[in-house]
């Protein structure tokens, strides 16, 4: 998959449409919430691990929308 292709900009979308959809369950973040900040904190150690600086992924996102 191209970081800069449709397919990149549809999984980016839902995403995000998933994210909202937990964010206005979990308001408070008592309980499903939780597993979206362990996803990133996963993403910032992948970062760190493959020798990229923080936030490096999230550097193409402007270009997709």
């Amino acid at each position: 998959m191209r970081l800069d292709g449709p397919a990149m900009a549809y999984c980016i979308r839902r995403c995000c449409e998933l994210k909202a959809e937990v964010v206005a369950a979990d308001e408070r973040e008592a309980g499903l919430r939780a597993l979206l900040n362990l996803g990133h904190t996963f993403g910032h150690a992948i970062e760190a691990e493959m020798g990229y600086g923080i936030g490096y992924m999230a550097k193409p996102l402007p270009q997709v929308w």
